[in-house]
């Protein structure tokens, strides 16, 4: 005879009907087991951690909190069983609110003035009745128990509750709330942009974002948010709103001007006016110097020189050297007979009056013998590429650090000029670790600005945001305003490479906000409206693409391959308006001496996707040239691979245009990179909104399908093979599905009957001669406590112990899994997995010495696998993918490229409960013969016939 307790989670779940809900409210209200029980539901624990978590006591979470909402769920059922319903009480009591966000729930609209307790004990957040959250969860207002969690100042409660609420602008509203407090400001920003499509002017929504960008340190444009939110006018809030407002906006604009202020004084020194003073060397240290340099080349007589003294101790004294005051001191002691004339060069060089002859007045410089002033005007004018050896010289000569430090990062940039990656990244990293040394921070700001965009550039985006970030806080720390908005444009093309389009639109509208009224108004509005045109092009969104880019001024500058793309795109979609202007782009650039050989690629693939809809032989020829062009550049030519793809994406989308599916088929294959099926296989390709979709049967016969326009937003997998293609290949033992981005490791694109796997491009080797039969298995890791990650099951192995090696606890860290699994033949990592946007997902392990503890692709892909081994990825969303044009990067693809031969790994979450006996389910099949792909769809089957709805479902197979 089952006991009621078992009952409790169908309670506490509403799975109960009416009738049998009251009986059991009866037993719970006499039941300890249940009500322990009950408290764990409720999630207290995690409630205490959140309260830890901000260094606060938790010893009253467990007993007074626990005890008295218990007490509230009991009396709530009590007076249900008594047949009267406890009556409406607000959400709200507290004069001030505890949160300075908006929620949406009626119970909570209402304004009250923000305010928190200074005491460093106790609950920061709001004391709710007990009969009020007794009340919520009796009927079942999820909405109204996530409000009163956040006010409580548990969001992760608040979290678990709002997924049980019916879905509304709203509840994404409070969702966003959340993701504010757990430190998800760009997951925040997406939630409150779909809140304010469907309704622009949701006060709270218009409210919270204002609260995020203030958080991502953007106040101009949070200003503008409270504005909207002004002009609303709400009671209380209006007004709290523009108070908002108009502090941050004080606080913007007294940053900005006392940057012009000091641009404006530095300019005057630099023409001989007087020396900036001890407070701006404090202030801005590497500006000041930056500046000092150029007076002092500018000087054209020993009391000018002399002016500059004070500065130079001050700056020295920030810098803790002497260099700046002896290179000044000797400066005074010049001949300016012979000095002078080339001062005044300098001067006028400064001053934009050099005119067109430079290389005559870098002559004139070397033979005046001013060595200092030769050395500055190479680099104003950008000439040290051509000039290189006798650069060199000069800076060796000046034997000072912040030229040394510049000179490597002038040779970094012209190996990015030969698209020498590896190079200038190794340059630039050894330029920064001597920077930090010496304590340059301007110096190294520069460099961290060109290391994100080298690695925005090669797709290492985790080391590309490293450095942005690092670097925009270095600049902030020195007041270099006009360097932070650098760095805002970089994080704005790393959301924009990412498709983070909310988190981009952020950094540009507080780039486009901050540049009002400046020198560089006119470029910056450009770069902001050129990128928006962009990313709404990417999203096939024309009329928003059109109305950006005719709101991108081109500041009487030629084109560039970034507008050329965007027109191209424009023209493309229909807007005839701007194909005189795409035409003229081409050209220009086509002539440009200098074209790369990785440009004329691009161009070639522009103007091809635009031919090859009027004129498909001229369109085809082109691409092909644009894809011969690019297969004779490097193979880590970022440029060249991406132009490669998406040329064949367009071949095969006009192969399956003129009814000609192996064409197509045989562009998908050279897409991936591996040799066409002869037969079974389903192949994709999508080019922009368009998806190419072919399938080849038993017999290798192909048949294909277009559709046109993929609806924007995540994939319905279920729905992108035709039920005809699926058909088609009903007769395979096995399909194989080519599939770059972003379809590649997508589940149930076939259904569970059909063995089927992803067939990737492979490193992999004959297995090494002589190698044993080893099966590595990494359990158990101590994952790092920071993480709050629950423990996993105990791993047992199955009764084929032979050639087992464990990793576990503390001995399972990144650098030891690494070493065991070069000789494996099995992979297992039983293992919990993080979802890391910048390097797909991550595998947790043990943390070693230096703390580090995850497992990623790129450090996976280095290391060649010899024993060519079967790969399990026992962790959530392991097969998560990111969705680069020009490949797909993942964990799969990782350890195929290292070498394995199939790796199996899930699209979602893993049951802990399941996951060990499934996979062995799988490996033991393998081991005994059976095809990957089959022994997959049989343990699926298997498992499915008795949960329909198991997580193995999205287990995918890469082989």
């Amino acid at each position: 005879m089952s006991s009621p307790c078992e009952d409790l989670e169908r309670f506490s779940d509403g799975e109960m009907p009416e009738a049998e809900a009251a009986s059991f409210q009866v037993h719970l209200a006499s039941c300890a087991r249940c009500q322990a029980r009950m408290l764990e539901l409720m999630h207290l624990d995690v409630l205490g951690q959140e309260v830890a978590a901000r260094g606060k006591s938790r010893r009253w979470v467990p007993l007074a909190l626990a005890a008295s909402l218990l007490a509230a769920v009991l009396g709530a059922a009590v007076a249900s069983r008594m047949g009267s319903p406890p009556s409406p009480a607000p959400l709200t009591v507290a004069l001030h609110r505890p949160i300075e966000a908006r929620l949406t729930h009626p119970g909570a609209r209402e304004h009250r003035r923000y305010g928190v307790e200074r005491a460093g004990e106790g609950a920061s957040g709001e004391a709710v009745p007990e009969d009020v959250l007794a009340r919520l969860i009796h009927d079942k207002d999820f909405h109204g128990v996530a409000t009163v969690y956040l006010l409580m100042g548990a969001p992760k409660l608040a979290a678990d509750a709002l997924a049980k609420a019916p879905p509304s602008p709203d509840v994404d509203c409070d969702r966003a709330v959340v993701a504010l407090l757990q430190g998800a400001p760009s997951e925040a920003l997406r939630l409150l942009e779909g809140v304010l499509s469907a309704q622009p002017q949701h006060a709270q929504a218009l409210w919270n974002r204002a609260l995020v960008l203030r958080e991502l340190q953007l106040p101009r444009a949070a200003a503008e948010a409270f504005s909207r939110v002004a002009t609303l006018t709400e009671p209380g809030w209006a007004a709290e709103a523009g108070e908002r407002a108009r502090e941050l906006r004080r606080e913007a604009d007294g940053l900005r001007q006392a940057w012009r202020e000091l641009d404006v004084r530095s300019l005057e020194m630099v023409k001989g006016g007087p020396a900036l003073l001890e407070e701006n060397a404090r202030r801005n240290p590497g500006f000041s110097r930056l500046r000092l340099y150029d007076a002092a080349r500018a000087a054209v007589s020993a009391d000018e020189a002399r002016r500059l003294l004070p500065l130079a101790r001050s700056l020295d004294r920030e810098y803790r050297t002497s260099v700046l005051e002896r290179y000044v001191q000797q400066l005074s002691q010049a001949d300016f007979r012979r000095r002078a004339p080339a001062a005044r060069d300098y001067r006028e060089l400064i001053s934009g009056n050099a005119g067109a002859d430079i290389e005559g007045l870098l002559t004139r410089l070397r033979a005046s013998g001013q060595e200092d002033i030769e050395l500055g005007a190479m680099l104003l004018t950008g000439s040290t590429s051509r000039h290189l050896e006798r650069y060199r010289t000069l800076v060796a000569r000046a034997a000072e650090p912040w030229f040394d430090i510049l000179a490597l990062h002038e040779q970094a940039k012209q190996m990015l000029q030969r698209d020498e990656y590896p190079e200038a990244e190794s340059v630039l990293l050894s330029a920064l670790s001597r920077c930090e040394q010496e304590r340059l921070d301007y110096r190294c700001a520069r460099l961290e600005l060109e290391l994100a965009g080298l690695y925005n550039t090669v797709h290492r985006i985790e080391e590309a945001l490293l450095h942005a970030r690092r670097g925009r806080e270095r600049v902030r720390r020195v007041h270099e305003w006009e360097l932070e908005q650098i760095f805002l444009q970089r994080l704005a093309q790393i959301a924009r490479f990412q498709e983070d389009f909310p988190l981009a639109r952020a950094y540009l509208e507080e780039v486009l906000l901050e540049g009002e009224g400046g020198k560089d108004a006119c470029t910056i509005a450009n770069y902001v409206h050129e990128t928006l045109a962009n990313m709404a092009l990417i999203r096939v969104d024309r009329e928003t693409g059109l109305r950006e880019l005719k709101q991108a001024p081109t500041c009487g500058a030629p084109p560039t391959l970034f507008r050329a793309a965007i027109l191209a795109d424009l023209v493309r979609l229909g807007s005839r308006e701007v194909e005189p202007e795409f035409w003229s782009a081409l050209s220009t650039l086509r002539a440009e001496r200098d074209t790369s050989e990785g440009t004329r690629s691009f161009l070639d693939y522009l103007e091809g996707r635009v031919v090859i809809e009027r004129d498909a032989a001229r369109g085809r020829q082109l691409l092909q040239e644009a894809i011969a062009r690019a297969e004779r550049l490097p193979e880590g030519h970022i440029q060249a691979r991406k132009t490669r793809v998406s040329s064949l994406a367009v071949l095969a989308l006009d192969a399956l245009r003129r009814q000609e599916p192996v064409g197509a088929l045989e562009a998908i294959s050279r897409v991936m990179e591996v040799p066409t099926p002869e037969r079974c296989a389903l192949g994709f390709v999508m080019d922009d909104e368009r998806l190419v979709v072919v399938a080849r049967d038993a017999q290798g016969r192909s048949m294909g399908h277009l559709q046109e326009r993929v609806p924007s937003g995540p994939l319905d997998t279920g729905k992108l093979v035709p039920e005809t293609l699926k058909a088609h290949l009903s007769a395979c033992p096995r399909v194989e599905v080519l599939a770059p981005a972003p379809i590649q490791g997508q589940p149930a694109l076939l259904p569970p009957e059909t063995a089927w796997s992803y067939r990737l491009k492979s490193g992999q080797a004959p297995k090494a001669a002589g190698l044993p039969e080893r099966r590595l298995v990494v359990h158990d890791v101590q994952a790092p406590s920071s993480l709050n990650l629950p423990l996993l099951g105990r791993w047992t192995p199955g009764s084929r112990t032979s050639g087992l090696v464990e990793l576990q606890g503390s001995e399972a860290t990144p650098s030891r899994v690494l070493d065991a699994m070069e000789d494996a033949t099995v992979i297992e990592l039983h293992v919990h997995g993080l979802v890391d946007w910048a390097e797909a997902s991550a595998l947790v392990l043990s943390p070693d010495r230096e703390g580090r503890f995850s497992l990623k692709a790129r450090e996976v892909r280095q290391r060649p696998l010899k024993g060519a081994p079967l790969v399990i990825l026992g962790a959530c969303d392991a097969a998560r993918t990111l969705p680069w044009k020009h490949q797909a990067w993942s964990l799969p693809a990782a350890f195929l490229e290292a070498g394995a031969h199939a790796v199996l790994a899930s699209t979602s979450r893993v049951q802990d409960a399941d996951a060990n006996a499934f996979f062995e389910a799988v490996r033991t099949r393998i081991q005994e013969g059976a095809a990957p792909a089959a022994a997959l769809r049989d343990a699926r089957l298997e498992w499915l016939s008795r949960e329909p709805r198991s997580w193995v479902r999205d287990v995918m197979l890469f082989e």
